[in-house]
């Protein structure tokens, strides 16, 4: 995902055409265009949900997409010739001291901003707005589609504490609410939607996520494995593999209790540095010498890592789809996942399943992951769960959602 040019070529309309640096297209009464409005503000399945798609709907015969928003953002948009990029007209003010004026400035600036794409988009005739982050359409005009990725905020309250995420509950209340369309990334999601919010079932569609099983099925080489092993400084036999955040709900403290009953096995995490509690936790467990961390790895560096484990294990208490699951499938790897929420809806018959919340459970699937017969059997089920997922099928279903609300 690292180095996408963040400077897109711009186009513009006239007399029915689209003229640009790269080639002219012609437009039919058939055609209508995506407005993205460019939030994603980190790293993660959100980002790479927008980065994976939006190439793939550009390539659709009728869909042109515009981008609302700053092209110099910290996660640039994905490079598509002839996106056309909305750019911010008033200057950015970085230089500004903090405090209220430089607040009230960038109020001003957003409204005159929006004051100018209204004005571009209200003469749009066949348009559709996506969100990648629960804001609102720049005209009431213009219909809105918003992507649900996972209701764990509302489900958990009790694990997503914090002024953010009570921001994130009011925004995406606030997003379902004056949607025209939503889509979710699972049917787990769906029945969320419905069952919290009260969502109409005829008003969501299910755009499950997509997996890049070509780069994933790679092969690392004996020599990449060494080099992963040598840099994060792993032991060298299988270990488990825990990858990705370790918030409350990701259950992570429960994988580090059942270590304690597995007295033969190593845990390596790919992540972030650990917090003094953890430590302190591995501490009073006696397994600190046999768990290990791989700093932000690569994305390379993170398919080794799959490869080289014994097993994945997924403990989450609660997940909208669950990603690395088919990651660590399309690299071969057995998988241990939690029953709850989507993860036994995307990882089907192809994984070994435990009770997130006790770690003998979780001990027990996790060995038996190490016994070849059954994880022989994981992988070749595996591979074929893989293949039902695909990005290109994500933005498919996508594309045929805009239609819908378009009525093209």
């Amino acid at each position: 995902m690292d180095g996408i040019p963040s400077i897109l070529p711009v186009r513009w309309r006239g007399n029915g055409a689209t003229k640009s640096k790269h080639r002219k297209v012609r437009y039919n009464k058939d055609m209508f265009e995506v407005v993205i409005d460019w939030r994603c503000f980190q790293k993660g399945g959100i980002y790479r949900y927008f980065i994976e798609i939006l190439p793939r709907i550009a390539k659709e015969p009728d869909v042109t997409l515009s981008y609302l928003g700053n092209a110099s953002a910290v996660l640039s948009p994905p490079s598509i010739p002839d996106a056309h990029h909305l750019e911010r007209i008033t200057p950015k003010a970085t230089w500004f001291p903090e405090g209220r004026i430089k607040r009230q400035l960038s109020q001003w600036r957003q409204k005159v901003d929006a004051a100018v794409w209204r004005a571009q988009l209200k003469q749009k005739k066949h348009a559709v707005f996506q969100s990648t982050h629960y804001s609102q359409a720049p005209h009431a005009g213009l219909p809105e589609v918003v992507t649900i990725h996972d209701l764990i905020p509302e489900l958990m309250p009790e694990h997503t504490v914090g002024d953010v995420f009570d921001e994130l509950r009011r925004d995406k209340a606030l997003a379902i609410k004056r949607a025209t369309y939503l889509l979710a990334n699972s049917e787990t999601t769906k029945r969320d939607l419905v069952k919290i919010y009260g969502v109409a079932e005829n008003r969501v569609s299910v755009t499950p996520l997509g997996i890049d099983s070509t780069f994933f099925s790679l092969r690392s080489s004996p020599q990449e494995k060494a080099t992963v092993r040598e840099k994060f400084g792993l032991p060298s036999e299988p270990f488990l593999l825990y990858v990705g955040a370790r918030l409350q709900y990701k259950n992570f403290i429960n994988v580090l209790h059942a270590l304690k009953h597995l007295s033969s096995h190593t845990l390596v995490a790919a992540g972030h540095p650990w917090n003094d509690e953890e430590k302190a936790l591995m501490r009073s467990l006696g397994i600190s010498k046999r768990v290990y961390l791989a700093t932000n790895p690569t994305e390379s560096e993170l398919r080794t890592l799959y490869q080289m484990a014994g097993c994945f294990v997924y403990p989450s208490l609660y997940e909208g789809f669950g990603l690395p699951i088919l990651e660590a499938m399309a690299c071969g790897t057995p998988v241990v996942g939690a029953r709850g929420g989507s993860i036994p809806e995307v990882a089907g018959d192809a994984a070994l399943f435990c009770d997130p919340l006790d770690p003998v459970s979780i001990a027990k699937a996790c060995e038996q992951a190490y016994d070849p017969a059954v994880a022989q059997r994981c992988v070749e089920r595996g591979k074929n769960r893989v293949a039902s997922y695909s990005w290109d099928e994500t933005a498919s279903l996508t594309v045929a959602s805009y239609r819908k609300v378009l009525g093209v």
